[in-house]
């Protein structure tokens, strides 16, 4: 079919061709049931991992057909979960997930996995492993970012060894669980019986002091930019709360 197209040169002239009227509705045919196929099986891969709704279907047969080989997954993370550029394999068994990567404008934030995943099998299966470790792993830090900013307190100088060795996300969490027990206390504190209005004005100062320790450390070298942009961050997010607590007051 293609060799009569190539020697006429004209396409009214290479379809002029009875065989070729009978067989081409024959092929479509065919090529809708292929096409038919084609989207059972991609709907039954989604319907075990539901992240693949959020790809096309040419980028999952991409994923799909190189699922044999986890590292050449890599181009595809970003499209399939939210703030994950790129995973971390064990150096001596390249099948094993150990750190999820997030890198914006250039700069990465790695988050260790708890539990190191298996790469093995149908990909489906253990992406679905990869997307439980990492709500597991993250619950776990978010447990343990409450309980250490519970830690820190009223002692404003320990806060500097929370932010950096918390991810930016749970540095802002953990300045914001500190920000909300300051006003609930102050809050009950100007309420009930014994109501004092030095409740708020407490809660208030503990907030300025959280927003003066954190201006002083941008006048400090802060290393990579990214801990400078996640400072940055938290000076921005504290200031507003700042005003919060003196309209609460």
């Amino acid at each position: 079919m293609q060799a009569n197209a190539a020697d006429s040169g004209k396409v009214v002239k290479a379809c002029e061709n009875e065989a070729l009227r009978a067989a081409l509705p024959v092929m479509y045919q065919e090529l809708e049931g292929c096409s038919k196929k084609l989207g059972q099986y991609l709907e039954q891969k989604r319907a075990k991992f539901p992240r693949f709704y959020f790809v096309s279907d040419p980028v999952l047969l991409q994923i799909l057909s190189q699922g044999s080989d986890p590292h050449a997954v890599q181009p595809f993370f970003e499209k399939v979960f939210d703030a994950v550029s790129h995973v971390v394999f064990d150096k001596k068994d390249r099948t094993i997930v150990t750190q999820i990567v997030n890198v914006l404008k250039g700069n990465p934030e790695i988050i260790d996995l708890r539990r190191p995943v298996k790469a093995q099998g149908n990909i489906e299966d253990w992406l679905t492993l990869l997307l439980e470790e990492m709500q597991r792993t993250l619950k776990e830090m978010c447990e343990e970012c409450a309980n250490d900013i519970s830690d820190v307190g009223d002692d404003i100088p320990r806060l500097r060894g929370f932010v950096d060795n918390a991810c930016g996300q749970y540095s802002l969490l953990g300045l914001q669980l500190k920000w909300t027990t300051d006003m609930e206390k102050g809050l009950s504190a100007a309420r009930g019986v014994r109501a004092t209005p030095a409740g708020m004005k407490e809660a208030g100062e503990k907030t300025a002091a959280v927003r003066e320790e954190l201006t002083k450390w941008c006048r400090q070298p802060l290393g990579t930019v990214a801990n400078r942009k996640k400072i940055e961050t938290l000076v921005t997010i504290q200031v507003h709360q700042v005003q919060v607590a003196n309209e609460l007051r």
